[in-house]
């Protein structure tokens, strides 16, 4: 039976892996070199926010390291560092590769090593290491990264083999997070991961052109999102929401390298473009109904709640292109959250004296009626994702949201 259980690596990916693991009630040995990061998490505090993360990483079960060596005390390694990416969401798997190399070195050969980390078809075969490697697909959420990391719908497990066999050991442990445990090859769970993200980014990109549609022709696209959902072969959980370009660095990372992994580009160019226009969509709006020097609330930073992520969020686009010509303010309750522009940010709206023009509301976690006294008789509001339409389309203001006509 495994009984202590490595991680490497203390990225959002690893961090969430090592609390819920510990969750679990195995023995975490969780290492990163980073001495800051770990002398934080020593104390129990998260370097990144996800909700009730503190709680997870103060359990007595789980022991914090700078030392690889450490490591060597474990049962089962996981390799679970994220994936950078620069500003056009390309993957610096390089930095992937020299860190595993680097474990493998200080690692004994009989422990078997585990890539969590979101690699493109055929890395984990190109590293050839010589131990028991495998490759697992992770399905982390922003917000959610907990709770999808102690119950996964299914665990897919890369092999060297499909005909391999996972050990007792191994399928036990998995056992304790889902009775769905697919296995394929390295190459299959590799292109898996991508595949799911694929598939998401298709079902957004098919819900944002229609919804632009329906703009310009009366429709609502509240009203086929419902009937959508009651069908079978889409479903309640389909992305059906419209999105005013894709954030959070997951399916941005994974549409960007997929340009270079498949031949047909057609479909994947017209998606980018789809996207670069959806998050045009909002400061088009304040451009057509807010004389310049306008007073503007953001409401939120985080392009979702329960979350610190703000890569490529709606918010700093916007800051970005409005900073100039309009004066803006933006309320942010996490406070983890820092702007390098000269932006007044606020952590509780009581503490926001005037009135504003329009406000933009990036996630919900401030509900309009809480921002009632912040508001004119004429202000805007502008909710791209909808989150607020039951509460503000009955208002005599004006109210705009990707898809409401």
């Amino acid at each position: 039976m495994l009984k202590k259980i490595g991680f490497y690596g203390m990225s959002h990916l690893g961090l969430c892996y090592s609390a819920a693991f510990a969750q679990k009630n195995f023995n975490i040995i969780s290492v990163d070199q980073d001495i800051k990061i770990i002398g934080k998490l020593k104390k129990g505090k998260a370097h990144i926010f996800e909700k009730d993360l503190d709680k997870f990483i103060s359990k007595k079960n789980i022991n914090f390291s700078n030392k690889i060596k450490d490591l060597n005390k474990c049962d089962v390694v996981f390799f679970s560092y994220d994936v950078k990416t620069d500003l056009h969401n390309i993957s610096n798997i390089e930095h992937i590769k020299k860190e595993i190399l680097k474990l493998d070195y200080n690692l004994k050969k009989k422990i078997p090593i585990i890539i969590l980390s979101q690699v493109y078809p055929g890395f984990t075969r190109s590293l050839k290491l010589k131990r028991s490697t495998y490759y697992q697909v992770e399905t982390l959420i922003f917000g959610e990264a907990i709770k999808r990391a102690l119950s996964p719908e299914r665990i897919i497990i890369g092999k060297k083999n499909k005909k391999i066999k996972l050990s007792k050991n191994l399928l036990n442990l998995y056992k304790k997070f889902s009775p769905n445990i697919i296995q394929m090859n390295y190459e299959s769970a590799e292109l898996s991961k991508i595949s799911i993200n694929l598939m998401l980014i298709s079902t957004i990109m098919t819900s944002n052109f229609i919804s632009l549609h329906c703009e310009k022709i009366g429709a609502n696209w509240p009203d086929i999102k419902y009937a959508l959902q009651l069908d079978k072969r889409i479903g309640k959980f389909s992305y059906l929401s419209p999105s005013p370009g894709l954030s959070g660095g997951n399916l941005e990372r994974d549409l960007a390298n997929s340009q270079r992994l498949f031949t047909y580009k057609k479909i994947l160019n017209s998606w980018i473009d789809l996207d670069k226009k959806m998050k045009l969509w909002s400061l088009n709006i304040i451009k057509q109904n807010l004389p310049l020097n306008s007073k503007i609330l953001i409401s939120g930073l985080t392009y979702k709640k329960n979350t610190s992520s703000v890569k490529n969020s709606l918010s700093l686009l916007i800051i970005k292109k409005l900073k100039s010509k309009y004066v803006l303010n933006v309320i942010e309750k996490n406070n983890q959250i820092k702007l390098d522009e000269n932006i007044d940010v606020k952590k509780n709206y009581k503490d926001i004296k005037e009135k504003f023009d329009c406000i933009i509301f990036i996630n919900d976690v401030f509900r309009p009626d809480l921002l009632k006294r912040l508001t004119k008789k004429n202000t805007i509001y502008v909710d791209p994702y909808g989150y607020f339409k039951k509460f503000l389309t009955d208002k005599k203001n004006k109210y705009f949201a990707i898809g409401n006509y």
